[in-house]
């Protein structure tokens, strides 16, 4: 996984879509993996997490005074740490969305985002309701991939308030282990 902290992954990876965008005739543009990979392990003092370069930590050590890659979850200090990858992460978002509407203001741009509000916000580093609130985004995907309807909805209810300000996508995990009629119920 490439760093998306890092200004050299993010001009590579706006080169590249610029290059697709002036280059093809494309509808639209979707951006799969807007955040920060999944954790390792999730436990409070098990916890091996992504997005630790210097640069990031730098900016932190210099604002808060306190090295990231030796906070605990429990530090009073962590939910500053996401939010400050949360910024990382939607600023990359506002670019990605600003350098393909630049080459043509008419294509579609969308993202995937994980479906559960917490894991958005402490894990993947995904701030999917700001990105929609301020225009930075034609449609979201948020990976809900469930067996049973019933799943699927409660994640659909969770995102709902993201619709206000852009379009809402749901997805449906043909690979998870649901049954067909599942499936159908989901799709409908």
């Amino acid at each position: 996984t490439l760093d998306p902290a890092d200004k050299d992954v993010q001009a590579f990876n706006l080169a590249v879509l610029k290059e697709i965008c002036e280059k093809y005739d494309v509808y639209g543009v979707q951006a799969d993996y807007m955040r920060y990979p999944l954790p390792w392990f999730y436990q409070e003092h098990n916890y091996e997490d992504f997005g630790f370069n210097e640069s990031s930590k730098a900016g932190f050590v210099k604002k808060y005074g306190k090295d990231p890659a030796k906070m605990k979850i429990s530090d009073p200090l962590w939910e500053k740490w996401c939010a400050w990858k949360r910024d990382i992460i939607s600023d990359y978002q506002k670019r990605f969305y600003e350098t393909a509407k630049s080459v043509d203001p008419e294509l579609n741009v969308s993202f995937t985002c994980f479906a559960d509000y917490r894991d958005r916000q402490i894990y993947t580093y995904q701030d999917v309701e700001k990105w929609a609130e301020n225009g930075y985004a034609d449609a979201i995907f948020p990976m809900i991939y469930g067996e049973t309807t019933e799943y699927q909805q409660k994640y659909a209810e969770e995102i709902l308030p993201v619709t206000e300000h852009t379009q809402v996508v749901l997805g449906v995990g043909t690979y998870v282990k649901a049954t067909h009629k599942s499936i159908e119920e989901q799709f409908i």
